[in-house]
């Protein structure tokens, strides 16, 4: 008797939780037979659920559930609300892009913040296979990205082409504003720009892993302030779990203003690594006093740059405090930053 009420308990808690992770779109939401997301509504219906979800933050909503972008998108006229709209609501699911395009995404969140396509993903959460292009997304918030404001996650084989992306607030970047998870074999083409701390091509702060990643956007800090970072990758690659890996950088990365960290790869290097990375954009300090321009980092504390080069040019503003090939500052006070097999052809 014992055992039975067990078992009907068991298989009540199951259906209670398969109903909390039930949404109103075509199949099951298995790998075989995923959620499918045929248009514009189904997308919204999507945010909806999640934004209305309680679900615990590592988890996220729908963790384990699969989607599946149908067709292309266009949104046109629809200003939208992200996936996962606040620190409390994540998703946690997988989006498969099928190879598909969102085109024409607009998305404003205030000082909301978490402004992307995808506001927050979880650690369980998967973004693969999607194209978003002519987005316009801006906020005043925390954390702005074309794909994720804030991804803890995985994205991989993504594409963000001629976007752009204006925070005026703080942690901006092409792919996510801020970067837990990992970011892999994706692009990033447009216009980024930030007003405060940590600017960069593919994310804005990055604490993992960003692997095969190309960015050709023309990248702007409106930042004024020491130790403010901008990056042609990463605005900062931060602390030992930070690794950038085969990525390259060809648009321009400016600091209009005082006090910036400015890098071809990376603002700041703070105990991480890049390995197997290159240069060949424009890292210009304009008219402001930066207090470090590189063609590969603009700041290297404890960290590794190995097998990097640059041939991009680094211009010196009239205030610049350092400027060099590979990084334009490396602190040697007890750190124990690496630079090995890396060479500058650019323009300094």
């Amino acid at each position: 008797m014992r055992i039975l009420f067990l078992l009907t308990t068991s298989l009540l808690l199951t259906a209670i939780t398969a109903a909390a992770q039930s949404i109103a779109l075509t199949g099951n939401g298995t790998a075989a037979d995923p959620y499918l997301i045929n248009d514009k509504d189904d997308l919204a219906t999507l945010a909806s659920a999640v934004n209305s979800s309680t679900a615990e933050e590592n988890a996220g909503a729908f963790s384990g559930i699969y989607f599946r972008l149908e067709a292309d998108i266009d949104m046109d006229g629809v200003e939208f609300t992200p996936i996962g709209n606040g620190f409390q609501h994540t998703f946690g699911g997988i989006f498969d892009g099928n190879g598909k395009t969102l085109s024409n995404l607009s998305v404003s969140t205030g000082e909301n913040g978490y402004a992307g396509l995808f506001g927050r993903i979880s650690e369980t959460g998967i973004i693969r296979s999607l194209t978003i292009k002519d987005a316009e997304i801006t906020t005043s918030g925390l954390c702005a990205g074309g794909i994720a404001g804030d991804c803890d996650g995985k994205i991989s084989d993504c594409t963000v082409e001629n976007a752009r992306i204006v925070n005026s607030y703080q942690l901006t970047g092409g792919i996510a504003g801020l970067l837990k998870g990992t970011a892999e074999n994706v692009s990033v083409s447009g216009y980024i720009e930030g007003g405060e701390n940590s600017v960069g091509g593919i994310a804005g702060q990055n604490y993992s892993t960003i692997s095969n990643a190309s960015c050709s956007a023309d990248i702007v800090s409106k930042a004024n302030g020491y130790s403010c970072t901008v990056g042609g990758i990463s605005g900062t690659c931060y602390l030992e779990e930070a690794l950038i890996t085969g990525c390259c950088f060809t648009g321009t990365v400016t600091s209009e203003y005082d006090g910036l960290f400015c890098g071809g790869i990376t603002g700041n290097l703070y105990k991480g690594r890049i390995e197997k990375s290159f240069n060949l954009g424009t890292c210009d300090g304009k008219d402001g006093y930066s207090v470090a321009i590189g063609g590969i980092a603009g700041r290297a504390d404890d960290g590794v740059i190995e097998n990097c080069y640059n041939s991009g040019r680094v211009l010196l503003p009239y205030g610049s405090t350092t400027i060099g090939g590979i990084a334009g500052v490396v602190k040697d006070d007890e750190s124990h930053t690496i630079i090995s097999n890396c060479y500058n052809i650019g323009t300094i």
